[in-house]
């Protein structure tokens, strides 16, 4: 995607009467009060002396209709025009911080060093009061701001950039000695030599003493939510199991193999697994269900492990709506797509999946 504003107009500001335009504009400079105009930042875009463009959705000024609203004019081709270096769209990501809260109360511009320009939500493109409307996951942002701003937006997991993918700058001389070390690893565990656990957490330390991964990059590249979330969900399925919970949901799935074959209590886990993995996230689902389906299985004296892959590959299948998959929701917004939209495609998917998963497994490892 390039630099351009998506569906937007370049539009002036035509002096109205009262101060000139001078005094805005030093007002804005030297006392910060910007009367909400999404454009007036120190990065200079209202300049003395000159008609100052900005960039903002046909008919759009965050103080809505009023006498000064009405001073919105298109810009002309011969007019100074100052841009900042980098546009950028913005998709609210899961579990995002900003999710209820408006740029206003997220103190989005100094929080972030950024200008939103303009807020779509599905096909419906925000053009008043941008400011004070709260955030929903999925909701795009046009933003601009200098490219190290948006560098830092990209690392940000409360954002998922869309943009020019830029080639990571690898160090290659790192390269052979990283391969030798999964090597080892893979080597070391499949013929249990060592426990994997341990010969991951050799690699890992290898890694780092033999310069391949930095400390600093290894504690960035830790998903923190998610070592978090498991570090309750754990806790919860091992209680589940030992107070009878996951007994209880077991015999009453299993109860259904007195009146439906074993194959479609199989089936019933993968689409109880489905569904929580659309609104946990998937290593939830799996820890969630697995004591559940050993349970089960022990029960109706049938392979664990074709419960386990049931299990297992019905968490992968969180596309039946946009917040359940990161790729979903990173086109949500720019494709103007509706929630039903995803339920529409999603669920005959899921169904075939589901079908055609079930009776592989059955085939396969045997129920």
């Amino acid at each position: 995607m390039d630099d351009g504003p998506v569906q937007l107009h370049l539009a002036g500001l035509e002096e109205p009467p009262g101060p000139p335009l001078e005094t805005l504009s030093r007002r804005v400079g030297h006392t910060g009060r910007n009367e909400g105009l999404p454009a007036l930042t120190r990065h200079g875009l209202v300049t003395i002396g000159s008609r100052p463009p900005t960039d903002t959705p046909e008919n759009y000024f965050p103080w809505g209709p009023g006498p000064r609203g009405q001073h919105l004019a298109v810009e002309t081709a011969d007019a100074p025009v100052l841009r900042l270096d980098v546009r950028r769209e913005l998709v609210v990501a899961p579990r995002s911080d900003l999710v209820g809260e408006s740029l206003v109360s997220a103190n989005f511009r100094q929080r972030y060093d950024a200008t939103v320009l303009a807020l779509r939500r599905g096909p419906e493109l925000v053009r008043h009061r941008m400011d004070r409307v709260n955030l929903r996951v999925g909701d795009t942002l046009l933003v601009q701001a200098t490219p190290e701003s948006i560098e830092r937006l990209g690392a940000n997991r409360d954002f998922i950039v869309a943009g020019v993918v830029e080639r990571p700058d690898y160090r290659r001389e790192g390269v052979p000695v990283a391969v030798g070390i999964v090597a080892a690893v893979v080597v070391l565990a499949a013929p249990d030599v060592l426990p994997i656990v341990v010969a991951a957490l050799a690699g890992a330390l290898a890694m780092v003493l033999t310069g391949c991964l930095r400390p600093t990059g290894i504690y960035d590249a830790v998903q923190w939510d998610v070592v978090f979330l498991l570090g309750g969900i754990i806790p919860l399925g091992i209680a589940m199991q030992s107070s009878g919970a996951a007994a209880l949901v077991a015999d009453a799935l299993v109860a259904t193999a007195a009146v439906v074959p074993p194959i479609v209590v199989l089936g019933l886990f993968y689409v109880v697994t489905a569904l929580l993995t659309d609104v946990i996230s998937n290593d939830a689902a799996v820890v969630l269900m697995i004591p559940v389906a050993f349970r089960a299985a022990a029960d109706m004296g049938a392979p664990p492990i074709s419960f386990l892959f049931a299990v297992t590959f019905a968490a992968s299948t969180a596309f039946m709506i946009p917040v359940g998959y990161q790729t979903d929701l990173f086109v949500y917004g720019p494709g103007g797509y509706r929630f039903l939209d995803y339920v529409r495609v999603g669920a005959p998917l899921r169904a075939l999946f589901a079908v055609v998963t079930t009776v592989g497994i059955a085939v396969i490892w045997g129920i």
